[in-house]
């Protein structure tokens, strides 16, 4: 059981930002959403540099960080998002 806890992790990380994103999208809450996306493009980027960033002594944290949290939950966001969009341009009621 304990092999597969960190794949549980990332689907359960995904899942939230789905979620969190389909949400964000139905409620019309579409500069809310923008902010927390663009949060996690932030964050990725920070992570992603910090790891690469020679002499760094919490690079591998930081990359854990990145690819547990961070990624997952900004696709999870990114693939409900489009779900709620893709579904309020099937009901009519979404902007083009």
């Amino acid at each position: 059981m304990s092999q597969i806890m960190p794949y549980i992790l990332l689907l359960m990380t995904a899942l939230a930002g789905g979620v969190i994103g389909y949400l964000l999208w139905q409620n019309g809450w579409r500069r809310a959403y923008g902010a927390v996306m663009l949060g996690h493009v932030f964050a990725a980027i920070a992570l992603f540099v910090s790891v690469r960033t020679p002499g760094q002594p919490d690079a591998v944290m930081h990359g854990v960080f990145l690819i547990m949290f961070v990624l997952p939950s900004l696709v999870g966001m990114a693939v409900g998002g489009g779900a709620a969009a893709w579904r309020a341009r099937q009901q009519g009621d979404g902007a083009p």
